[in-house]
């Protein structure tokens, strides 16, 4: 594969206190884009299929969303690692707005599933690279409270996210609900770049192109072919997807954040990431047939299920945050996964049931993705170097947004399109089969995870003995 290089140097200065709490200010309001815009439109997506046709495409705008966020994460991650990471945030974001804006304009399902394609592109930076920024801005013993803060912004952005996309929808159009938050990106686009840069220079950029465009074409056939009930599709999907692994394998700079997998306890936590994301992201499609569908009630009081969930997500997420300073992270994430397990097993009973007991429960798998979640993070920025930090997270984030994109996919086969245009009982059998896909899959993750307390343990009584103290933050803020 060629070499592209590509020189440049940000100017930089001593890290400025104002400065860096408007740069942080900037991620937080990128946070609050991406958290927002993954949910507002849950409720929305069966009057969007009524409005636009093509109820066997339902899960599509969801599924390619995810997947394209997902392959797009490990190869922001890598360019940030080689060239900084506030220029490559600022092209997702932009990405994203435009793509955002496209979604409101779709004139059919094709239309609005390529912009929900080329919108996830976007998105694939937001996470990954604010968690970068922030370990690179703050030191070890600051991260645990930030990220706290960030992901509590997550929680309150995904919280406020269904019932104003239900009302948007029962009292204005569908087409808001993908550009009500254009200008929060706006003001944190303009608040990164003003704030926050990196101090880089030229370096030489190798990347698996084949092995990247074999995998990501692989994973959206295969998404595809679940979709539409394809098996020689979903077969030649996972044969490119397998061809793809064995080239990344072998290639010196692969797309994919396979260097992670080297470490033990990254392994468990991107592990526990992939099933976590995979019941918690993969259900959120189905919420919205379950009260719509089953229930028979409006787009807005879906909010009335989901939004315990979000208020779970954002107060474990708080309360995680605090714990950690005296709790080592590891110890967190098999709790946090059982209860969601749990929880979606209880869900997946109770679907016939008031939709106020289905809020109740849905708090609870809230309560276990934010400990979880959280506490995954913060093991994996303890476990591996600063200088892997970019693709590190990037395997974070890769990992939960793929278990997500396979389960959401996966679950469509106990959907068919005749149940979600009748809705009723026929459609609560198969909704329920989803959510406990969802709960198996939690289940996974807490296997995974089971020993993670002990090895970050182990991990850090090696550090102490052999390592150096960590150096200070790389990413130097505008100086005032």
């Amino acid at each position: 594969m060629a070499l592209l290089t590509l020189s440049f140097r940000a100017p930089a200065g001593p890290v400025s206190p104002r400065a860096r709490r408007w740069g942080t200010f900037g991620l937080l309001l990128g946070t609050f884009l991406g958290a927002m815009e993954t949910t507002v439109i849950a409720p929305a997506m069966p009057v969007i299929v009524q409005n636009l046709g093509g109820q066997a495409l339902y899960i599509l705008p969801f599924a390619v969303y995810l997947l394209a966020s997902t392959v797009a994460t490990p190869l922001w991650g890598r360019l940030a690692d080689t060239y900084g990471c506030q220029r490559l945030y600022l092209s997702g974001v932009a990405i994203f707005l435009a793509a955002s804006l496209a979604c409101s304009l779709a004139q059919d399902m094709a239309w609005l599933i390529a912009a929900r394609f080329v919108q996830g592109l976007g998105a694939g930076v937001i996470a990954p690279l604010t968690s970068t920024l922030i370990g690179k801005l703050y030191s070890q013993k600051e991260r645990p409270r930030v990220q706290g803060v960030v992901s509590a912004i997550w929680g309150i952005a995904s919280l406020a996210g269904p019932p104003l996309g239900g009302w948007l929808v029962d009292y204005a159009s569908w087409r808001i609900v993908f550009i009500i938050c254009l200008p929060f990106g706006v003001v944190g686009w303009l608040l990164a770049a003003i704030y926050l840069r990196d101090e880089t220079e030229g370096r030489r950029f190798e990347i698996d192109w084949l092995g990247g465009a074999l995998f990501i074409g692989g994973c959206s056939l295969a998404v595809w072919g679940l979709e539409l009930r394809h098996a020689w599709q979903i077969i030649w999907g996972a044969s490119i997807v397998a061809l793809a692994l064995l080239i990344e394998v072998r290639h010196p700079a692969p797309l994919l954040p396979l260097a992670s997998l080297r470490n033990k306890t990254a392994r468990s936590c991107i592990a526990g990431n992939f099933f976590g994301g995979a019941a918690y992201w993969g259900s959120l499609g189905y919420i919205p047939l379950l009260v719509q569908g089953v229930a028979r009630r409006s787009a807005m009081e879906t909010g009335i299920v989901l939004i315990p969930m979000l208020m779970g997500f954002t107060i474990a997420s708080f309360v995680s945050s605090r714990i950690v300073q005296r709790v080592t992270p590891g110890r967190l994430a098999p709790v946090g996964l059982s209860v969601m397990a749990l929880a979606f097993i209880g869900l997946a009973l109770a679907v016939n049931a008031p939709i106020q007991l289905q809020a109740a429960i849905g708090l609870f798998t809230g309560l276990g993705m934010g400990t979880s979640m959280l506490s995954l993070l913060l093991t994996t920025q303890h476990a591996v170097p600063r200088r892997e930090l970019g693709s590190a997270m990037s395997a974070v984030v890769f990992s939960r947004t793929m278990g997500g994109t396979i389960d959401s996919a996966t679950a469509s086969l106990f959907l068919s399109p005749a149940m979600i245009g009748r809705g009723g009982a026929a459609l609560g059998i198969g909704v329920r089969n989803a959510l406990l896909l969802s709960g198996a899959a939690a289940a996974l993750g807490w296997f995974f995870t089971r020993n993670l307390g002990r090895e970050e343990e182990a991990l850090s009584i090696a550090s102490a003995k052999n390592e150096a103290p960590s150096p200070e933050p790389e990413i130097l803020a505008v100086p005032e």
